[in-house]
């Protein structure tokens, strides 16, 4: 059999885990979408990769007779190396690929396939780390700013002494050339390396709230009944009773378990005050999603999860499909409202039905939350489907 190269690697580690390839195949059987959506779901914001046609010019073309649209081909191709279909098109209008094909038969042109690059993509700075003490570093850098020919060294080893590490970038501005950095390595002064960029949606700072969280009877006794059973929950709680300060408690108990805790809300313009309650309890452990996002910062996000790196996800509904590790808490706040319901494009889906399901995978515990649940909801709570729990007690005014 042929033997063939390999061109790239797709991803250092597996996308998709058991749980998320159960949850996409239950997707597409409980609401008849196709697979390949369902998987999609589950994937890094830009991950895939499409096919696209590559015409180029042959390096000398024979001199045969052309019509006028193939002339404008062979014309928007000349001094480029190739051109996709689809830039091609722009170029000269509409152009068929059996008239390529006919111009490649023709030895005029080669047509190939490729792959488009994926739109999300991690971001690499590269940077210079020094490889011995400070004060070596100091030392030397006096001895080279003596010779005219290596003050440029010197600055460098100087600035690493001071700094740490440089960028490339910083490197520069002090006039370093490609040259100085290389003779530095060769010593064995300094390396260079790569490090992944992580665009971070917003400024998230170490947690600010270090006080235990001071719940009511009503509430301790709630957040102790969820935390003690897996399973799905109806938490039912007038406007004012304190259901967040539950669910901070139990999403406490998942992280210093060691597991995650997915809280889901029903709007974007939910999640700035969601995300100020949990970053002042959980700082840098929050990772966010929402498609108001750009397709970096949720790529970057995806990726964080997946590692362990963050573990507690906010999000609105997609965020449920989001790989956290060891699932142990899912919440959907207000979870009577309609926009938990996926309208289009594929698939068409309820997050709180999904939630259920990814719950009954993971043994996680499910938290529905609203002051007027759902009558689904409350109707399973009551046919003992899901435990209720009640706060009727305001404690604010």
């Amino acid at each position: 059999s042929e033997v063939r190269e390999i061109d790239a690697i797709a991803d250092p580690h597996p996308v998709l885990d058991s749980v998320k390839i159960d949850l996409a195949y239950w997707l597409s059987n409980e609401y008849l979408a196709p697979l390949w959506d369902c998987l999609s779901v589950c994937l890094p914001h830009g991950y895939g990769q499409k096919s696209v046609t590559m015409v180029s010019a042959v390096d000398v073309p024979p001199l045969l007779p052309v019509n006028p649209g193939d002339h404008k081909v062979l014309a928007a191709l000349g001094g480029r190396e190739q051109l996709t279909l689809e830039a091609l098109r722009e170029k000269v209008g509409s152009v068929t690929l059996e008239r390529l094909r006919k111009l490649q038969a023709a030895g005029q042109i080669t047509v190939t396939q490729g792959l488009a690059r994926p739109a999300g993509n991690p971001r690499f700075e590269r940077r210079l780390r020094p490889l011995r003490p400070s004060a070596e570093l100091r030392t030397e850098g006096r001895r080279l700013a003596t010779a005219q020919a290596r003050s440029v060294a010197a600055r460098l080893l100087v600035g690493l002494a001071d700094s740490g590490e440089l960028t490339l970038g910083e490197a520069r501005e002090m006039g370093v050339q490609r040259k100085h950095v290389e003779h530095l390595i060769e010593q064995g002064w300094l390396e260079e390396v790569e490090i992944r960029l992580d665009r971070a949606p917003y400024e998230l700072l170490p947690a600010t709230s270090t006080q235990p969280l001071r719940l009511s009877d009503a509430q301790q006794a709630v957040a102790d009944a969820i935390w003690d059973t897996p399973g799905e929950h109806l938490l039912h709680g007038v406007t004012g009773a304190g259901k967040t300060e539950v669910y901070l408690d139990l999403i406490r108990r998942a992280l210093d378990d060691g597991g995650s805790a997915i809280v889901l809300v029903p709007e974007i313009s939910l999640t700035p005050q969601a995300m100020r309650r949990l970053g002042e309890r959980f700082g840098d452990q929050l990772a966010i999603f929402h498609s108001g996002l750009s397709g970096g910062e949720l790529y970057d996000q995806w990726y964080q999860v997946q590692s362990g790196e963050k573990r507690l996800v906010l999000g609105s509904r997609s965020a449920l499909f989001v790989p956290a590790p060891r699932v142990q808490l899912i919440v959907l706040d207000e979870e009577h409202e309609p926009s938990y319901k996926q309208s289009d494009p594929q698939p068409r889906y309820h997050a709180r039905s999904a939630a259920r399901f990814l719950a009954g995978l993971t043994g996680a515990r499910l938290v529905l939350g609203s002051a007027t649940p759902d009558v689904t909801s409350y109707a399973r709570a009551k046919g003992g489907q899901a435990s209720l729990h009640v706060l009727d007690e305001r404690l604010i005014p």
